[in-house]
């Protein structure tokens, strides 16, 4: 038992410990330092250069009010309740919680309470012929086995496997959470501008049909000028032409638009049969956009937080990988009640109990750990 103590007490040392790479955030340029300012010719962006403070977790808000249209309000609100993209990112997302929630188990011991290999009841018959002593037991036994046992088995994390394999779960987690608000921000977006350019195609179309109205005036003008005989019959031709030209956009306008308003269904989780879009919304107001975007509107892109995520969570699998070529020392223990007898199978003399720790140890794995650490 003092042995037992020491090994735990020697474990409980090196758990702190862990091999692979601890991360630290890239460079932006690896090879040499940033330079204070990237233009001379500008002298004041020496004043507005900063390092970059990643904000992507800062809420955005619903930023489509600010062109006050009720019709496009309306459309973001289904496509963010009913989006099936979104539905599929929300799943990731809590597979992901629930893949770290596993990780973080393993620093805990597992029990187990359940039956032997055999079962909790076991009727067996020994051989006439097993060995006893070196020699033929020459008598076989048929009897009964009951067990309940528990198992307990806790890896002594020395190597840092377990907190490798935590890290790059928590920080994948954070990565889909990142996912999401990228999924989120594509919909609306797209939203956005499919409704304006349905808006932009139904302008469009009542643009072509006036001109289709005032070429066909143009054209009976014409037609008229010819009977008093005014023009000639290439200027009737040329307006007829004319209006046949306006004519045939209108077939094409009205495919596209059906395309778009299908679009715009299936980003709010609509069917197209009975999708509409109200054309009577106002004019819509166009916030002012000043003519160089801050370089702030970078910091805040969830797509980059996920990546430098996935980037964190890479260097923890390293880790992983490298404590594999280490001993796994493990601690086993097993307890329960065990009688050949019903009747006395919960007796409190029908205990047995055993512990100690186990040590693995990768003798030759074909180079399988080699290739999991260069991958």
């Amino acid at each position: 038992m003092k042995n037992f103590v020491f090994i735990c007490l020697l474990a409980a040392g090196l758990a702190g410990c862990a091999v692979g790479p601890n991360y630290h955030r890239a460079a932006a340029l690896p090879n040499q330092p940033l330079p204070k300012q990237f233009s001379d010719n500008n002298p004041t962006n020496a004043t507005l250069w900063k390092i970059a403070e990643p904000s992507a977790n800062l809420p955005r808000g619903a930023w489509w009010q600010m062109f006050n249209d009720t019709e496009l309000n309306r459309l973001e609100t289904l496509a963010l309740t009913n989006n099936q993209n979104l539905v599929a990112a929300a799943a990731r997302f809590e597979q992901a919680r629930d893949l770290a929630a596993a990780a973080r188990s393993e620093y805990f011991p597992q029990l187990t309470a359940g039956g032997t290999p055999g079962g909790d009841l076991t009727r067996q018959r020994t051989s006439v012929n097993e060995p006893e002593n070196g020699q033929a037991a020459g008598a076989a036994h048929t009897y009964d086995t009951f067990t309940a046992p528990i198992y307990l088995g806790w890896e002594m994390d020395l190597w840092g496997r377990v907190r490798r394999r935590s890290q790059a779960a928590h920080a994948r987690f954070v990565a889909s959470v990142d996912d999401f608000e990228s999924a989120r921000l594509a919909v609306a977006a797209e939203v956005a501008a499919d409704y304006f350019n349905a808006r932009t195609l139904d302008e469009e179309y009542h643009l072509v049909s006036n001109t289709i109205g005032a070429y066909q005036h143009s054209l009976e003008l014409t037609q008229n000028r010819r009977r008093g005989g005014v023009v000639s019959d290439l200027d009737v031709a040329q307006a007829a032409a004319q209006l046949h030209i306006a004519e045939v956009q209108l077939p094409d306008i009205e495919l596209h638009r059906a395309q778009t308003l299908h679009a715009l269904a299936i980003l709010c989780g609509q069917s197209p049969v009975d999708f509409s879009v109200s054309t009577n919304a106002a004019t819509a107001m166009v916030p002012g956009i000043p003519p160089s975007l801050p370089g702030e509107l970078l910091e805040h892109r969830p797509d980059i937080a996920a990546a430098e995520r996935r980037m964190a969570a890479a260097n923890a699998d390293i880790g992983v990988a490298k404590a594999a070529f280490f001993p796994t020392v493990k601690i086993d223990g097993l307890a329960g009640l065990q009688s050949v007898s019903f009747n006395s199978w919960f007796n409190w003399p029908s205990r047995f109990w055993a512990v100690g720790p186990s040590i693995e140890l990768p003798l030759f794995t074909g180079g399988l750990n080699r290739a999991n650490l260069a991958a």
